[in-house]
C-alpha cells in the first residue's frame, strides 16, 4: 500500500498540469457537494412531482448530449485551459440561476446551465490523466487524484446541514443562500485555471489538426471495441446521473423519513469509499486486470440498492451509503480502460463520444425512473437501476482486458 511519503513522491514527479487540475478538481467537488443532496428537496419544495423531478434531472443528459462531441473536440483542437474556463464560467451562472429561482419551473433553465457547464469539465478531467500518466501507473495516479480530490465531497453535505440549520432548517429560505456561496467558489475556480493551468507536454505536440466529425470517425477507426465500450460506460454512469443524485436522497427523505442531517451523513457517506479505496483499487486493477475490478465494484453497488431499499433505520441508509460510493470508485478503472482503447491524441474526442451517449442514456434514464416511481412505486427504481448495471457487466464480458504491463 502506498504511504503518505510515496503519494506526495508521486504527485511531486508528475507535471505541474496533473497537480493544478488536482486543485481545480477539488475547488469543484466542493462546490457541488454542497448541493448534491438537497438539490431534488430544493425543487420538491418550489412545487416539482417526482415525474417533474425526473423530467428535469434529464436536462443533465441533454446537456451532455448537445455539447459533448464538440467539447472533445475543443480538449483537443483548442485545449483544456479553454475548456475549464468556459465550463467554470457557466457554472457560476447556473449556480445564481438555482439562487433566485422561485417556482420549480425557473429551475429548468438553472439545471441546464450548471450542469452544462459541470459535464464540460466532467468531458475534459479525465484527459489529463490519460494524457500525463504511464500505462503501468494509470489507474493508481487516477486513484490518488480522485482520493485528493474527493476529500471536498466529505465535508461539503456537512457544512451544508450546519448552514441549512442555521438558515432556517430543510425548505426553501434554509437552502437557497447555498447557491450563493457556491457560486462564489466557483468564481475562485475560474481565477486558479486562468492564472495557473497548462496543456500536458505531449498534447502541445499530438494536437489534432483535423475536424469535428472527422475526429469523431477516428475514434470508432483507432479505437478498440469502442461501441461495446460506449454502451456499458453509458450503462455504469446511471448510478451517478440518476441514483446519487436524484432518487437516493429523494427516496431516504419521502420514503424513510430522513431529515437534513441523516442526508448530509449520507452524503458524506458517498465520499467514504472513494477517499478510502481509490488509491488501493487503482493499485489492485493495476495488478489484476481492470475488467475484474470493475465486476467486483458494480456486485457491492447493487448489494447496496437492496439494502438502502430494506433500511430499517437511518444507520442503514447512512451504510448504503458508504457502499453506493463504490459506484464511484469505478470511476477509477473505467477511465484508465478508457485511455488504453484509443491513441493519446484522441483522447478529448474520445470523451466526447462517451460523454454524447451517456448524455442521451441520462437523458431517458432519469424520466423512466419517474414514470417508475409515480406508476409502480419508488423501490421499483432501484429494480431497474439494478437491471442495468447487470446488463453492463454482460456486455463488458465481450471487451478485451486493457492492462499490459511494461
Amino acid at each position: 500500500m502506498l504511504s503518505p511519503r510515496n503519494i506526495w513522491r508521486f504527485i511531486k514527479r508528475q507535471e505541474h498540469v496533473f497537480k493544478v487540475n488536482m486543485i481545480r478538481a477539488a475547488l469543484q467537488n466542493f462546490a457541488e457537494s454542497l448541493l448534491s443532496q438537497y438539490q431534488s428537496v430544493y425543487i420538491s419544495l418550489l412545487g416539482a412531482t417526482a415525474s417533474e423531478i425526473g423530467l428535469i434531472g434529464s436536462l443533465r443528459g441533454l446537456t451532455t448530449t448537445l455539447i459533448a462531441p464538440l467539447v472533445g473536440w475543443l480538449v483537443d483542437k483548442h485545449g483544456l485551459r479553454t475548456t475549464f474556463s468556459i465550463a467554470t464560467f457557466i457554472m457560476i451562472w447556473g449556480s445564481l440561476f438555482f439562487a433566485l429561482a422561485s417556482s420549480w419551473e425557473m429551475i429548468i433553465p438553472a439545471f441546464f446551465l450548471f450542469y452544462l457547464g459541470l459535464n464540460m469539465a466532467i468531458i475534459a478531467c479525465p484527459v489529463v490523466c490519460g494524457s500525463t500518466l504511464r500505462d503501468e501507473e494509470r489507474a493508481t495516479g487516477r486513484g490518488i487524484c480522485d482520493t485528493l480530490t474527493a476529500t471536498p465531497r466529505l465535508v461539503g453535505p456537512l457544512v451544508a446541514a450546519y448552514l441549512i440549520s442555521l438558515l432556517g432548517g430543510m425548505n426553501v429560505r434554509g437552502i437557497r443562500p447555498l447557491y450563493y456561496l457556491q457560486a462564489l467558489i466557483l468564481l475562485v475556480n475560474l481565477i486558479l485555471v486562468l492564472k495557473t493551468f497548462d496543456e500536458p507536454r505531449i498534447r502541445k505536440v499530438l494536437r489534432i489538426r483535423m475536424g469535428l466529425v472527422r475526429s469523431i470517425k477516428m475514434v470508432f477507426e483507432k479505437g478498440v471495441a469502442m461501441k461495446r465500450w460506449i454502451i456499458f460506460d453509458s450503462l455504469s454512469k446511471i448510478p451517478h446521473y440518476v441514483a446519487s443524485s436524484i432518487y437516493v436522497p429523494l427516496f431516504a427523505a419521502k420514503v424513510k423519513g430522513a431529515d437534513q442531517y441523516v442526508l448530509g451523513i449520507m452524503g458524506t457517506s458517498l465520499v467514504v469509499a472513494p477517499l478510502l479505496l481509490s488509491i488501493p483499487i487503482g493499485r489492485w486493477a493495476d495488478r489484476i486486470g481492470r475488467k475484474r475490478v470493475i465486476y467486483f465494484l458494480v456486485a457491492v453497488y447493487c448489494a447496496s440498492l437492496i439494502m438502502l431499499v430494506y433500511a430499517p433505520n437511518a444507520q442503514f441508509l447512512i451504510i448504503s451509503a458508504i457502499l453506493q460510493g463504490f459506484s464511484e470508485v469505478l470511476a477509477v478503472v473505467r477511465g484508465a480502460m478508457t485511455a488504453e482503447l484509443v491513441p493519446p491524441y484522441l483522447l478529448g474526442s474520445t470523451h466526447g463520444v462517451l460523454g454524447f451517449f451517456r448524455g442521451l442514456n441520462s437523458l431517458i434514464v432519469p424520466i423512466i425512473a419517474g414514470i417508475i416511481w409515480d406508476a409502480l412505486g419508488p423501490v421499483h427504481v432501484f429494480t431497474f437501476i439494478i437491471a442495468t448495471q447487470i446488463l453492463g457487466v454482460l456486455l463488458l464480458l465481450t471487451v478485451p482486458e486493457t492492462l499490459h504491463r511494461s
